[in-house]
């Protein structure tokens, strides 16, 4: 068995420049902020977190307030060289924080591509290429798991925002993507969602949304409400 081994992360004596990257979209949903905290205590959360494989459809409340826990920008710093400084509540190498989330959800009118702003917590609609759909790409994750009527959360990672600041930094964008999907897990269990990992990096589904570049696929999962509770919302 061969391990392919990632090289050992080294601090930058002076970061690279990063340039933001412009995503095509057209429009933003705000989102509300999350009235209250859950009730639950973080270790009740961790006894019974489990992954969980039946997802009824988010309301707009419980995927607002999932994703304000997990991906929402509390702290930024800005400088002209290198990526922003930022505070979240999922821990990220050198606060770079690369990876956005991309959320593929059902609605009445069919299935939904959209961007997270963590900075406005507003989703922004996703201008797709020609010949890629909405339907197609949850189709493409049908294949790993059926999202019945959950909404799955793709992990896109720009791996450029850490590089610049970290020579070798590659396996730290990948343990990133861990922190982010642990942090989804159990923020998940405590607002009494359905959430299971997809056992896949995602690269090509990003290649059809994004062409080739800075950006690939780092894992995803699916979350949803319990079947019994699902809302029209």
């Amino acid at each position: 068995m061969e391990i392919r081994r990632l090289p050992e992360p080294c601090l930058r004596d002076k970061p690279l420049e990063c340039q933001p990257l412009k995503f095509r979209v057209a429009g933003a949903h705000y989102l509300p902020s999350p009235n209250e905290l859950p009730a639950d205590s973080f270790f009740s959360v961790i006894a019974r977190r489990r992954s969980r494989r039946e997802f009824g459809r988010l309301s707009e409340e419980a995927l607002s307030d999932l994703l304000w826990y997990c991906s929402k920008i509390h702290e930024m710093d800005r400088s002209r060289l290198g990526p922003v400084w930022q505070h979240r509540g999922t821990p990220s190498g050198g606060g770079c924080h690369p990876i956005d989330v991309v959320i593929l959800q059902p609605n009445d009118g069919g299935i939904t591509c959209e961007l997270y702003d963590p900075i406005a917590h507003a989703l922004n609609t996703l201008v797709l290429p020609t010949g890629v759909s909405c339907e197609s790409l949850r189709e493409t994750i049908a294949e790993i798991l059926d999202p019945q009527g959950g909404s799955v959360l793709l992990f896109v990672a720009n791996f450029a925002k850490t590089l610049t600041r970290y020579e070798g930094g590659e396996s730290l964008v990948w343990r990133d993507a861990g922190c982010l999907l642990a942090t989804v897990s159990l923020a998940a269990e405590a607002l009494s969602l359905n959430c299971c990992a997809l056992g896949f990096n995602g690269d090509s589904l990003v290649t059809r949304l994004f062409g080739i570049g800075t950006l690939a696929g780092v894992g995803g999962c699916i979350v949803g409400s319990h079947p019994e509770k699902s809302t029209n919302g």
